[in-house]
């Protein structure tokens, strides 16, 4: 497939009452699969579902220490960057 043909095949625009296998539409198909009422559950709890499916422990600390590193690195950019622009003023 041409970088054309995929471009024309994922920018075009699904029609509201746009149906999926089965006749149904995609939100007709979470209701059925969710209990009436309920959210489906927040994308961290899946993650550890199937890590922990493939035998890959994810503890509390290990999520903490890439967080704080990511979080430092933010702060540090962000002060950094606006330093920066302080000075060019």
């Amino acid at each position: 497939m041409g970088v054309t043909a995929w471009s024309a095949a994922t920018t075009h625009s699904v029609p509201s009452g746009a149906t999926c296998r089965g006749g149904r539409s995609r939100s007709a198909r979470f209701r059925a699969a969710t209990p009436q009422g309920s959210a489906p559950p927040p994308t961290g709890i899946v993650v550890l579902g199937v890590a922990d499916r493939f035998g890959r422990r994810i503890s509390f600390w290990h999520v903490t220490r890439y967080g704080l590193i990511v979080t430092v690195t933010v702060a540090v950019s962000v002060t950094y960057v606006r330093l920066h622009l302080l000075a060019l003023v």
